[in-house]
């Protein structure tokens, strides 16, 4: 039926991995209108029953090793990766990310550190002989059920 959006719940979590760069940055959203005299009205864009919420964004690097480059046997952690991205088609499909490590838990069900969040932008990576560096951007996802009364 147009109009009707179907929300997704996220079931899977983010492989758990070293990062050699990790930021967060967060951000408000703000409305900004400038008139013809200089005068500026700015304003946190809300809806009529929630507060401002921050729109967090995470930017990681990862350095994976392929393990057919280094001749070594288990799992390939730079394929494993590219086949996550792959199963969340990109960015569509939102997903569990945990960013404290002492927090991770891969089956998702642990609530304590979790962010819904899709991936940003298109997948990259570069090669050395040894080492693949993939750089990932993340975005988080706005909670539908969470509505403050």
């Amino acid at each position: 039926m147009p109009g009707n959006l179907q929300t997704t719940t996220p079931t899977l979590v983010l492989p758990d991995s070293l990062s050699t760069t990790f930021s967060e940055s967060v951000v408000y959203p703000i409305l900004r209108v400038d008139y013809h005299d200089n005068n500026i009205e700015r304003g946190l864009i809300t809806d009529t029953i929630n507060p401002a919420r921050p729109i967090r964004r995470w930017s990681l690097s990862k350095r994976l090793g392929s393990n057919r480059l280094n001749g070594v046997s288990g799992p390939d952690l730079l394929a494993s990766l590219r086949a996550f991205w792959l199963s969340v088609e990109g960015g569509l499909i939102p997903f569990f990310f945990y960013p404290r490590r002492a927090d991770f838990d891969p089956t998702g069900l642990s609530e304590t550190g979790r962010i819904t969040v899709t991936f940003s932008g298109p997948w990259s990576h570069s090669l050395t002989p040894t080492m693949g560096d993939v750089p990932l951007e993340l975005v988080e996802q706005s909670d539908p059920d969470a509505i403050v009364l």
